[in-house]
């Protein structure tokens, strides 16, 4: 049942995505040709500033993409638990368990793959400059630690999100304003556990303060950034499993339907 679920709220939050995914992959085509162009023509101001509007389009169309996947995985949630569509949603034979793990994977899927797209934006222009092999070498220990950093990063953001609808709706007055005001406490609450691992990895370490060097050796600074990025995995996923269990726990205890 819970791969059902999974489908029609991935489906719901993916239905007007594509649009602004073929939009930034538009634009990225784009500003690929535009610096071609400004590259070959240098002398020539109009294409550098085509060049740049296009950049800025760019920026702007990245920017919008992901804040929309934010907000549809935000409606998904509420609107399907809380408001209209949860009469029905409620009356499936179904745990309550498995309707709010079906709206963190599916939310959390949207934002991986809109993640992915803005990436390949990216990296349409700057294959002007940049060889295959490049990328390539891009691709080692530390970047992967911190890809999957950034993607925990978004997971604790959509908890955050989720447990401020959830204690919102169990307020009697001043919904709003509560879930607003305890989703914001709990995700500078993650991110004070992140901040104190990141002390403590800095003060057990002596190689981590290579960092803050001004020249550090490449090699012992990415070791350093490998064992930071690592401490940034451990604290997150703590923190990720810490909300995911205090929303669900306070998921169970009932629901306010409007």
């Amino acid at each position: 049942m819970l791969k059902k679920l999974f489908k029609y709220d991935f489906l719901w939050i993916m239905k007007t995505l594509p649009y602004f995914y073929i939009a930034v992959l538009v634009l990225g085509v784009c500003t690929l040709f535009t610096n071609k162009m400004y590259n070959t023509n240098l002398t020539v101001l109009a294409w550098l500033i085509i060049d740049k509007i296009v950049s800025a389009l760019l920026l702007f169309a990245c920017f919008a993409t992901g804040i929309t996947t934010l907000i549809r995985c935000f409606l998904r949630f509420r609107n399907n638990l809380y408001k209209d569509e949860a009469y029905l949603t409620h009356t499936l034979p179904v745990k309550r368990s498995a309707l709010f793990a079906s709206k963190v994977l599916a939310s959390f899927a949207a934002c991986t793959i809109t993640i992915a797209v803005i990436l390949i934006a990216y990296m349409i222009p700057m294959s002007a400059v940049k060889t295959w092999q490049w990328f390539k070498e891009l691709i080692d220990t530390q970047t992967v630690l911190l890809g999957i950093v950034f993607l925990e990063e978004v997971l604790a953001l959509l908890l955050c999100i989720f447990a401020g609808v959830i204690i919102g709706n169990r307020s009697a007055k001043h919904r709003i304003l509560t879930g607003v005001l305890m989703g914001a406490l709990i995700y500078f609450a993650v991110s004070q556990v992140v901040g104190i691992g990141l002390v403590i990895t800095f003060v057990a370490n002596s190689g981590v303060r290579l960092l803050f060097q001004e020249s550090p050796d490449i090699t012992a600074a990415k070791e350093a950034l490998k064992l930071v990025s690592a401490a940034c995995f451990v604290t997150y996923s703590i923190s990720c499993a810490a909300v995911y269990a205090l929303d669900n726990k306070l998921f169970h205890k009932g629901v306010n339907v409007d």
